[in-house]
């Protein structure tokens, strides 16, 4: 049998494969039913999150929360679109900040933080934000 007698329609690769580097840097066929896997990985687990910490205008309330889209967010606190919390006590500005490539890191953060007192949460937005200024204008290049 010669490769044109083959009924390609039918191999599970006419599909183009798909390849990653592994670490030798050679190239490795990845089979589609590991692709899609991947493919949900890349899209829950390795997007990029925040979790951020919320201020009202006179610092006496703070929230804490995480979102995979730190700006949408915010805008939705400022809109008084957030949280029924955060719209009862007018938390609308943004005292601190942190990244991470994968969620569920993220939500462990926010869980650590949320069983901190008051003066160890203070004590991390002055390291990064000593004037407790909104550093959401900050994110968008913008001045308040």
């Amino acid at each position: 049998m010669r490769h044109a007698d083959l009924d390609l329609a039918s191999h599970p690769f006419t599909i183009p494969p798909k390849y990653l580097r592994d670490k030798f840097n050679s190239m490795v066929l990845i089979p589609r039913r590991h692709l899609k896997m991947l493919q949900y990985l890349n899209k829950t687990i390795m997007k990029t999150s925040y979790i951020y910490i919320l201020s009202n205008k006179t610092n006496t309330t703070l929230y804490i929360g995480v979102t995979s889209n730190l700006i949408k967010r915010i805008t939705n606190h400022k809109e008084e679109k957030g949280s029924i919390f955060t719209k009862k006590y007018k938390l609308a500005k943004l005292l601190y900040f942190e990244e991470f490539t994968d969620i569920r890191y993220a939500i462990e953060r926010e869980k650590q933080l949320k069983n901190w007192h008051r003066e160890w949460k203070l004590e991390l937005i002055k390291s990064i934000n000593p004037d407790f200024k909104d550093l959401f204008y900050d994110l968008l290049g913008l001045e308040p």
